[in-house]
């Protein structure tokens, strides 16, 4: 008996631009797990289990995924004065250059190189920054 069925599977971050229900403009919680979940499904689809197709480019881009968004727009323009912000927002976009690289090595082949990038890499140190700094950001400006 399998343990999740096809439709528990974990989906992909949907890049929608949150409202801004809550004082900071963005769910933190909700955007640290989605970023969690970014390495389930690289690895998902490094294991071609994953059943599409992804764009290097479009994952690679920091602007498309719900945070990205908040960053560029709404988080920048509150917060964007803020040095502990600027460092979300290098970290953010370096996070999504490494989950880019990992789409293209896949791509053309080279699994063992994408799975080093996504599991020993600067993905899974990115991935814990963006995770520790976005939970500072939150306790320091009392999101």
């Amino acid at each position: 008996m399998a343990l999740f069925s096809r439709s528990a599977e974990i989906q992909p971050p949907t890049p929608v631009v949150m409202p801004s229900a809550t004082p900071s403009g963005i769910d933190i919680p909700a955007a640290i797990q989605a970023h969690v979940g970014w390495k389930i499904k690289l690895q998902r689809y490094l294991n071609g289990t994953y059943g599409e197709p992804l764009d290097a480019q479009v994952v690679g881009a920091d602007d498309r995924c719900t945070l990205g968004h908040w960053i560029h727009g709404e988080g920048e323009e509150r917060y964007g004065h803020h040095p502990l912000f600027q460092e979300i927002k290098t970290i953010h976009a370096a996070f999504h250059r490494c989950a880019g690289s990992v789409v293209q090595c896949v791509d053309h082949g080279e699994r063992e190189r994408a799975a080093a990038i996504l599991n020993q890499g600067d993905f899974p140190r990115y991935s814990g920054q963006i995770k520790s700094k976005l939970a500072a950001l939150c306790l320091e400006l009392e999101f």
